[in-house]
């Protein structure tokens, strides 16, 4: 994980200062209201449901994974659904740019999208793999922050941001059932 770490701090630290020099400050501000709101949401909302999973003594069964699915799914639906009925009020309320209800939407979609490999990701963690989840992260950052570097400046403005993270996100998913 310590290397995890010195390969991703790099990364994110030099596309940041590219991504600076490429994008506005008002695209900057976009996206970092957006993503805290969804993903300070999707934190809230994680009810440590994970927990069950990963710290019982014996091994989870396929009715508990499908069950922490299904809630999960659930909780997190009913977020992005949420979000996205509110996202123009919402953008109107923090002055996002005119893309904020949609660049809200889009990533709500990531808070969906990651349930898909949530059973995959605890089991792993369960299993304590985290050489896997050190791989997967660098991956993740690779193609986000690369993604995102190369759609600033093809002129993508704030969606770099969000469509780096979206395939980001599903990579994860793909991954994750590898």
């Amino acid at each position: 994980m310590l290397g995890r770490q010195a390969i991703t701090f790099p990364i994110n630290l030099l596309v940041g200062v590219l991504l600076a020099r490429l994008l506005s400050p008002a695209d900057f501000g976009t996206y970092a209201t957006v993503s805290l709101l969804v993903m300070g949401t999707g934190v809230l909302l994680d009810v440590g449901l994970g927990a069950i999973v990963v710290q019982q003594p014996e091994e989870p069964t396929q009715a508990l994974l499908r069950s922490v699915f299904t809630v999960q799914m659930l909780i997190f639906g009913l977020a992005a659904t949420a979000i996205a009925l509110i996202a123009r009020p919402a953008a109107v309320w923090f002055h996002l740019t005119a893309d904020g209800p949609s660049l809200l939407r889009a990533m709500a979609l990531s808070m969906v999208i990651a349930v898909f490999g949530s059973n995959s990701h605890l089991l792993l963690e369960r299993r304590m793999q985290f050489t896997v989840f050190a791989r997967l992260d660098v991956v993740n950052t690779l193609v986000e922050r690369v993604g995102a570097l190369v759609l600033a400046y093809l002129g993508f403005g704030t969606w770099s941001f969000v469509i780096g993270a979206l395939a980001a996100v599903c990579l994860r998913v793909v991954l994750l059932f590898a």
